[in-house]
């Protein structure tokens, strides 16, 4: 169920709730909705993953965190599941094609996700860069920042999380989940030099 009022959204499933501050379209609503009933049925027993690829992979910005590759998060996950994490399914959000791929491969049908534009990019390729190349069309845009909240907020819903380190999403999606209702392991490898 989804309360929507002019600053802010209420989104609901069950007893966890997320509220996210901001005048949000009925249609970017109704794409959230729509997959929190396909691949957050039970978000309690949910492991969400952050898997920051991509540019941040490929050319080691200086200054930023340093992001666990796809095979260190995967060790993570099967480590922390043999613990005290007790978790059905894996909710993956990455922009990074092969990441989601080593996910799939590691956790077969366990793995969902929102399906969204992802990328393959090159050292001193970027993300925003995409727009200029004939890989993006008219719409895609908008259709990216839906797919991104939309993974953010399910994130946020989850029992468990996982990120591949510090980032905008990670800081996002921190402040969306509501504090104590979630476990969650974030990767400290230092700052790229």
């Amino acid at each position: 169920m989804n309360i929507v009022g002019k600053s802010f959204c209420l989104v609901m499933s069950g007893k966890n709730y997320w509220r996210v501050r901001a005048g949000i379209n009925g249609g970017v609503l109704q794409h959230i909705d729509g997959y929190r009933k396909r691949v957050l049925k039970e978000p309690e027993k949910t492991l969400g993953v952050l898997n920051r690829g991509t540019d941040y992979a490929a050319s080691k910005p200086p200054g930023h965190a340093v992001q666990a590759t796809p095979e260190q998060v995967i060790e993570k996950i099967r480590e922390l599941s043999k613990g005290e994490w007790s978790f059905k399914n894996i909710f993956v959000a990455t922009e990074d094609a092969q990441a989601l791929e080593k996910m799939k491969t590691a956790f077969g049908n366990r793995v969902k996700y929102v399906d969204q534009k992802r990328f393959v990019l090159q050292k001193g390729e970027y993300i925003a860069g995409q727009k200029e190349k004939d890989t993006w069309k008219p719409g895609d845009g908008w259709q990216y920042g839906a797919d991104y909240l939309c993974a953010m907020v399910l994130l946020s819903g989850c029992g468990f999380f996982i990120a591949s380190g510090s980032c905008t999403g990670t800081g996002l999606m921190q402040k969306l989940t509501p504090k104590g209702q979630q476990q969650s392991y974030i990767f400290d490898l230092g700052l790229y030099q």
